[in-house]
């Protein structure tokens, strides 16, 4: 007997020192062994073992259970650390789980495929960051099962089964396939990813790398992360180009699910992989997600959504920092977006005009600084997207087009339609204030804004520049010309070489804005439908950036709240806005530029049109004055402005004015006269 349990121990040596060596097709079969068996029978299946574990910390097992199963993972070469996993079938296992062991190199005691009785009593079953495992409790934690125990509790058989992994999809992936020896096939590594090594070349952690699987067409199916330990022995390995098959196991860090290799022999890609353009097709537009925002924190969850885009921003020069911008179209774009990442120097993954696919997947949408932008949330908002992420939100098509920026005129900047798009901004200048200046400053790192002007036309655009720019402290160039940029609230610059004034400076004359109340409504039949018209007596276009209207109700010399913003609207020249309350459209069959129910003046309330610089610049009404019986009441009725007037006023001149109200008042010119919508009011007509 003791002959055969030498040679029994002999053989067994022998087939542990050319494991790791011999690879084979099938590299997880091995040699049956003759030897004694330990003679121990199960009393619970590892489903079971699973099973007794309820919420909570650590459960201790105190009688004699005993559970088998068949190692399903190695240590042998460093991606696993004294966790070794076992499953409870060879081939069509349904159950697995982990082992914690105070034993590193495990692999040379208990191999792939052994057969293990594993003897419960005084061991615990607890989670350990989202894994079920078998271990040692420590309290209310669960730690490893001593070294000096092992023999205890775990006891090999004389077999050493061939394993056959389990076919899934990811699709397939969850808990209950935790631990057990899987095999994926057509997946291949995100082109995002290619290049990259299995783990971190300058840290020990954990590095993540995703996973795709495609279908028969090249499709993108459904993707995993596969993780690396930084202690890998083959972290430094390149990931393998191509497409193929991966054998692997699950694992979770609390609601995350991973898969990770005992080595790179069990990825075998044997075929061309699928390119980005393949794997991914538009399904949606940028257009059509911005019209998804109602105002509020935007979430798109696990979204199968892609859109296409251009990058048009650059932060070579640092003038955009974290922030990548696309609009949908080389030249011609209808919509553009922001996108924030955590990551700096991204121009040497997206220069301008390289054509990138987004997937919408785990993001959010909303307002930052007031343009509308995509990101992970962070409090209340938006932050960028993790470095490591980037890959998995952004694709990189390798196709390339030139950018050709939409010519504008500065009268134009305002227009919503053009947010986040690239621009060129023509026959522009700097303000004769700023002449001489540099982008921002001829020293220090703050950041700046100039301002630009165009001879005869009103309102003026600033051009940002970042303090930390590699051009901040440089002269801005004099003279006159077009600017080309990002558009935002401002024109953001992404070089010098964005700026182009070739012509000579020009001075311009002083314009005043020529924006005028020209038409209050109170509807007898429709409160809901009260509106102020504005008019733009001016020949140019005018920005309304800044400005407000402002309410004064019952005689109050204060205006009602903030007032009414007209930021982004732009009235053109001869042209209207009307700003209505929330019935106006129904009534009117008319679409407001402006909905609010801040616009609800009932006859005796004033309306106040200021400019972005606090000035009043025209007024329906006195301040401080309730209409009631004065010579500019109009309730349930309406005013209009004389067709002869073409100059806004800060003071009310009540003969520029034709009122009517449903009062009798001898001091308006039509008492006892009320008005009904829509067909006794004028909207955009004078």
């Amino acid at each position: 007997m003791k002959t055969i349990q030498f040679l029994c121990k002999q053989l067994l040596l022998l087939w542990l020192s050319c494991l790791v060596a011999c690879v084979g097709k099938d590299r997880f079969s091995v040699p049956d062994i003759d030897c004694e068996d330990p003679g121990l029978v199960p009393t619970n299946t590892l489903q079971q073992l699973k099973d007794f574990y309820s919420y909570g910390g650590p459960k201790i097992i105190d009688t004699e259970l005993v559970v088998v199963g068949y190692v399903a993972s190695s240590d042998a070469w460093g991606n696993s650390y004294k966790t070794l996993s076992l499953q409870d079938h060879p081939s069509h296992p349904t159950a697995g789980i982990k082992m914690a062991i105070d034993q590193a190199n495990y692999h040379t005691k208990y191999s792939l495929g052994s057969k293990l009785y594993i003897r419960l009593k005084g061991l615990a079953i607890g989670y350990v960051y989202g894994n079920l495992q078998v271990g040692k409790a420590l309290g209310n934690t669960l730690g490893r099962i001593p070294r000096m125990e092992l023999n205890d509790h775990l006891i090999r058989s004389c077999e050493i089964a061939s394993l056959k992994p389990k076919e899934v999809s990811i699709q397939e992936l969850d808990k209950s396939l935790s631990d057990i020896l899987l095999a994926l096939d057509q997946v291949q590594f995100s082109p995002a990813d290619l290049g990259k090594s299995y783990g971190n070349l300058d840290n020990n952690d954990p590095a993540d790398r995703l996973l795709q699987q495609v279908d028969s067409t090249c499709k993108l199916a459904y993707e995993c992360v596969l993780r690396t330990s930084g202690y890998a022995d083959f972290k430094d390995h390149l990931l393998p180009e191509g497409k193929g098959r991966v054998v692997g196991l699950l694992a979770h860090d609390y609601s995350d699910s991973y898969l990770t290799i005992g080595s790179p022999e069990e990825v075998l890609f044997t075929e061309d992989p699928c390119g980005a353009t393949t794997l991914l097709s538009p399904t949606t537009t940028i257009a059509a997600i911005r019209e998804r925002y109602t105002g509020n924190l935007f979430e798109f969850g696990l979204s199968d959504a892609v859109v296409e885009g251009y990058v048009i921003s650059s932060d070579q020069e640092g003038n955009f920092q974290q922030t990548l911008v696309v609009q949908d179209a080389a030249q011609n774009p209808v919509a553009g977006i922001r996108i924030l990442v955590s990551a700096t120097q991204i121009f040497k993954q997206f220069i301008p005009g390289d054509k990138v696919y987004i997937r919408l997947s785990k993001l959010y949408m909303d307002r930052v600084d007031g343009l509308l932008t995509l990101g992970y949330p962070a409090g209340t908002s938006l932050g960028g997207i993790e470095e490591s992420a980037i890959g998995y939100h952004l694709y990189n098509s390798g196709t390339h087009q030139e950018l050709i920026p939409t010519d504008i005129g500065i009268e134009q900047a305002g227009d919503p339609s053009l947010e986040s798009t690239l621009v060129r901004v023509q026959e522009v200048q700097l303000v004769s204030q700023e002449l001489g200046s540099a982008f921002t400053y001829f020293s220090g790192t703050q950041d700046q804004v100039r301002l630009v002007e165009t001879c005869g036309v009103w309102g003026k655009l600033g051009v940002f520049t970042r303090g930390e720019a590699s051009f901040a402290n440089a002269l801005f160039p004099e003279g006159k010309g077009f600017i080309t940029g990002v558009l935002g609230h401002q024109l953001e610059i992404r070089n010098p070489n964005d700026v182009q004034f070739n012509d000579p400076y020009d001075p311009c004359p002083v314009l005043l804005p020529k924006v005028m109340i020209t038409e209050v409504a109170d509807p007898k039949n429709q409160a809901n439908a009260r509106f102020v018209e504005l008019y733009n007596a001016g020949n140019t276009a005018m920005d309304l950036s800044g400005w407000t209207v402002q309410k004064y109700t019952n005689g109050s010399s204060a205006a009602s709240g903030e007032g009414l913003s007209l930021s982004n609207l732009l009235i053109p020249s001869s042209g209207f806005i009307i700003l209505a309350n929330t019935g106006y459209a129904g009534v009117f069959n008319d679409n407001p530029d402006l909905e609010s129910s801040y616009i609800s003046g009932n006859g005796d309330d004033v309306y106040a049109l200021v400019d972005a610089t606090g000035t009043v610049q025209d007024v329906y009404g006195r301040m401080g004055e309730d209409g009631n019986g004065k010579d500019w009441e109009y309730l349930d009725g309406r005013a209009y402005r004389n067709a002869n007037i073409t100059e806004p006023t800060p003071s009310f001149e009540p003969s520029e004015w034709t009122v009517y109200a449903g009062v009798s008042n001898p001091l308006i010119g039509h008492p006892n006269s009320p008005q009904y919508a829509p067909q006794d009011c004028t909207p955009r007509i004078r």
